[in-house]
């Protein structure tokens, strides 16, 4: 314990890592290009989202509900293997350029576990249609918090949206 105690001071001083820092600016890069149908881009958010869920990658297996990696949030972004199989179904762009993996779970898995960028055009595109949906049926407390409340599964998760939001203010001081 005299060990670790340090080295947990040490690393709460120095902040975000060199690869941690590397998520979240390439987070931030592809959510810029991903726009929601009034103009809205998700950079800032899809940055945080990797902070809040894996630590901008440190922690890229999350909640198991099985002893099979298929059914668990898996990847920077916390992608479940069924989520991210609906996104590519539904979505354009992803359906053209990762369709064929629909038909090699094995090689989404390893998608979802080692490639940030992979993971990043599904996440701001799960935003993405979840901010075009509640535009399109009005939801309450407005479309961003829906697209950020769902991402966590549910559509009204204040706890969620404000962690996403303190982290948001960490992610601008290491873009600025």
């Amino acid at each position: 314990m005299k060990i670790l105690l340090p080295l947990l001071i040490a690393s709460s001083l120095f902040g975000i890592s060199g690869s941690q820092s590397k998520v979240i600016k390439d987070s931030f890069n592809i959510g810029k290009q991903i726009r929601a149908k009034d103009g809205m881009t998700f950079g800032y958010t899809l940055a945080s989202i990797a902070l809040t869920e894996s630590s901008a990658g440190k922690n890229i297996i999350g909640d198991m509900m099985t002893k099979h990696l298929r059914d668990g949030s898996l990847g920077t972004y916390q992608i479940r293997l069924v989520t991210a199989r609906e996104i590519i179904k539904k979505d354009k762009y992803c359906n053209e350029h990762f369709k064929h993996l629909l038909k090699n779970e094995k090689r989404l898995l390893t998608m979802l576990l080692t490639s940030n960028d992979f993971g990043a055009i599904l996440a701001g595109t799960y935003l993405k249609m979840s901010y075009n949906n509640a535009l399109r049926v009005q939801k309450d407390n407005g479309p961003y918090f829906h697209a950020v409340s769902r991402y966590n599964g549910g559509s009204n998760n204040h706890k969620y949206v404000q962690r996403v939001r303190k982290n948001m203010k960490i992610i601008k001081k290491e873009l600025e």
